[in-house]
This record gives structure tokens, C-alpha cells and sequence, in this order.
């Protein structure tokens, strides 16, 4: 078999993982006889680690079929060109070939001439105890339109993102405040360009139905993480750019906090909508509620199966003056937080009649607005019962199950 046989067979890996959402990158390793000794895709998403990447994989499981940890007169097939990681992994094995598809401009740490331009000489260093040769461009094209579709994708993806742009400079705290909350999936050019876009890569992070103050935290999808309103100057204004996946219509708002944190059930971010709303993508999902929530008890339902199902998921939870079954609510908590919970340790918000709340209920100012509206019967305090219920009970809770991070979570019960 020849160079672009085995390159294909990479390649075939790499569609599979393209498959699984993976990045399209495929690694075969074959032995001194020809053999394959190991093919593997990048699973570095699936894994949750940056160094599952396809040739890291391919290398380890090539170790085991040979049962041997040095891979002499081996061969790697790489469907990009190695980067650094990979090609101080290359050396350590003591591979023989390294054959790659299409380059890697940003991180490729080998070339033909074992190095890149102005970039990092990996196999050059004198820590390298091994110096493969290497051969560059073999199905090159294949590899790159692979790559390129990848990318294209991704771009779609992010039309369900939030972005955020200041709109006066010296905003350097926030950006490295979203550093610290999204790590390596921020894309921050906010030094250099202080009107520019930062884009949180996680698709359908949301600020809210309507108008954005209604919300005291940025949701991201699928991360256990959250922007609390506290990290947002209130000296700048920001403009909120939100598209909305069901019908990718796009809405702008001029958005500024002026107010102090509050409790999750302070009057500035009550706003109902008439009804339930699911925003997010298996991730994050906030419910909206109207007085009329009781009638949508499959978006109740899919709430507590995201919170048994991914608890790392729901640290932040917004039970938005949840006017439902409370009894049902109380077993399907208990059940999660995995102790008995009583009425005395939450407290709902009563509506002795919600039917006559009228049909566009609105929180203004400090009271409601609407038909036959009765003031006074809303209360939103958090008791004492509840503040050492989330404190002493629940959140050891969620330590033990190694899901809570009280540096950027905020387990919210409040306002029920």
C-alpha cells in the first residue's frame, strides 16, 4: 500500500469523527511490515480533553496492539500537520515517518523541513531524542475541504449566539472576567479592538425573552458555568445582539445594568410572557412563566429531566414564580437533592386566584398591572428555611457529587 492508501483510511477516520461532531481528523499508525497498528478520529470534544486529539489517540493505542511503548521503524499518517503536543509525542515514540495531509497554519509544529517559519522548530529541539522523517501535502486537498466544511458548519452554529460589544473602551475587566468563565472557548479580540464582538462559542447563550434586564445571568449552553450580573461594570452600556434558533430572527438591545445583584426574585427582572418558553439547545433552559404555567406541564417536565439527568447542567436554575403543582415540586427536588424536603424549607409565591391576574399580567415599577389585579398578595423573600437548605444541604450535595463550583455556580431556590 502506498502513502495515499493509508492517508485515505485517516481520512475515513476523520469523516467519522466529523460525524460525531468531533473536529474531521484522522490518524493511522502502521508497523514496520505495513501493518495497521492503530487508526483512530479526534475525540478531543467527546472526551472533554484537549489532548484526545486523532494522533495522541493513535499513538497510545498503537502501544498497546504492539505491545511495546517505543514504536520503531513505525510510520504515522496525520490527516493535518501535527502540532506541538503531537509532534513531541512523535519523538518520544521514536517514529520512523510521519506522513500529513493538509497544513496547519496556526499551530503546526512539523514540516517537510521539520520546522515552521517563525513558528515552534518541535523536532529540532535538542530535548528530542528522535528526528522522523517527514513528508508533507499527501492528499492534501482532500484533508483541507474537510477541514474547511468543519469550519463553515461551526460558523452556522454560532448564529444562535449571544454577542456582546461595548460600546465605550476600557472595558479590559470584562474581558478577562469572560476568560475566566468560558477558558479556552472565548474569542477575545476586546484588547486590540474595543468595538469588536466577543463571541461565546457555546451556541444559544441566553440573556432572555424580551428586554434583557429581565435577566440577572448570562446562560451559556452546555456548560456548568454562568456570568453573574455582578461581573458586568454598570459604568458601560452594551449591545446585545440575540438570535433565537427556532426562527433565527434576530433582535438588538441597548442593554446597561444600573441595578445591584438581587435575590433571583426581586421585582427588576419579573416580566411574563403569557407563557412557557424552552430556550437552549439540551443545555441551559430557562422557563419563563406565566401565571398560567400550570398548563404546561411538558415544559415542567423536561426541567426536572435535564436537573436528575445532567445535574452539572442546571447549577443555575431560574424557577421564575413557578405556580404549579407544589407538592410535585417538592418530591421531584427531594429526589434530586437526595434528601427529604420539606414546604418550611421553600416558600412559593402564593396567587390565590390567578385568574384574575387578566390576560397581559405585567410587573411595574413595585406592583402589578393588569385586570382585576390585587396587590399585596406576592411576597419574595427568601426565608431562613431556605438560604440553609441551599447552604447546608444542597450544596454539599452537589460537592459530593463533584459538580459544583462555588466560584462561578450560583444555586438559586428562591421565589417559589
Amino acid at each position: 500500500m502506498t502513502d495515499e492508501d493509508y492517508m485515505r483510511i485517516a481520512l475515513a477516520e476523520a469523516k467519522t469523527a466529523a460525524a460525531q461532531d468531533e473536529a474531521p481528523l484522522g490518524a493511522v499508525i502502521t508497523s514496520i511490515d505495513g501493518d495497521i497498528a492503530a487508526k483512530r478520529g479526534d475525540a478531543s470534544i467527546s472526551h472533554g480533553d484537549p489532548t484526545a486529539n486523532a494522533v495522541i489517540l493513535a499513538l497510545r493505542d498503537a502501544v498497546e496492539t504492539t505491545q511495546n511503548y517505543r514504536l520503531v521503524g513505525c510510520t504515522l499518517y496525520t490527516t493535518q500537520k501535527p502540532c506541538a503536543l503531537s509532534a513531541g509525542a512523535i519523538a518520544k515514540f521514536r517514529l520512523l515517518r510521519v506522513v500529513w495531509g493538509a497544513p496547519n497554519i496556526n499551530s503546526g509544529a512539523v514540516d517537510v523541513d521539520n520546522a515552521v517559519k517563525g513558528g515552534i522548530r518541535t523536532l529540532e529541539q535538542t530535548i528530542c531524542q528522535n528526528l522522523p522523517n517527514v513528508v508533507g501535502g499527501v492528499l492534501a486537498d482532500e484533508s483541507a475541504s474537510m477541514l474547511d466544511a468543519f469550519s463553515k458548519r461551526r460558523q452556522r452554529q454560532l448564529k444562535s449566539t449571544v454577542f456582546l460589544s461595548p460600546t465605550t473602551s476600557g472595558t479590559g475587566s470584562m474581558a478577562r472576567i469572560l476568560r475566566i468563565v468560558m477558558g479556552c472557548h472565548l474569542i477575545a479580540r476586546w484588547a486590540r479592538q474595543p468595538s469588536a464582538n466577543i463571541t461565546l462559542k457555546y451556541p444559544s447563550a441566553i440573556l432572555g425573552e424580551s428586554a434583557p434586564p429581565e435577566q440577572e445571568h448570562l446562560f451559556l449552553v452546555n456548560t456548568p458555568q454562568s456570568l453573574p450580573s455582578s461581573w458586568i461594570s454598570p459604568k458601560y452600556r452594551y449591545i446585545i445582539n440575540f438570535r433565537d434558533p427556532r426562527d433565527h430572527a434576530c433582535n438588538t438591545y441597548h442593554w446597561q445594568f444600573s441595578h445591584p445583584v438581587r435575590d433571583i426574585d426581586e421585582e427588576q427582572r419579573t416580566s411574563y410572557t403569557g407563557e412557557v418558553r424552552r430556550m437552549g439547545i439540551d443545555g441551559w433552559v430557562i422557563l419563563k412563566s406565566s401565571y398560567q404555567l400550570r398548563e404546561h406541564n411538558d415544559a415542567y417536565d423536561r426541567l426536572f429531566q435535564i436537573l436528575e439527568e445532567h445535574p452539572e447542567q442546571c447549577l443555575v436554575l431560574t424557577y421564575a414564580r413557578l405556580c404549579l403543582d407544589f407538592d410535585d415540586f417538592i418530591r421531584r427536588l427531594s429526589h434530586f437533592a437526595g434528601i427529604p424536603v420539606t414546604k418550611r424549607m421553600l416558600k412559593r409565591l402564593e396567587i390565590e386566584r390567578p385568574e384574575n391576574l387578566g390576560d397581559n399580567p405585567k410587573w411595574v415599577g413595585n406592583r402589578w398591572e393588569g385586570s382585576d389585579v390585587m396587590p399585596g398578595r406576592y411576597k419574595r423573600e427568601l426565608q431562613p428555611e431556605t438560604i440553609e437548605f441551599i447552604n447546608k444541604r444542597l450544596e454539599p450535595r452537589l460537592r459530593q457529587m463533584a459538580k459544583y463550583d462555588p466560584d462561578y455556580a450560583h444555586l438559586y431556590l428562591g421565589g417559589l
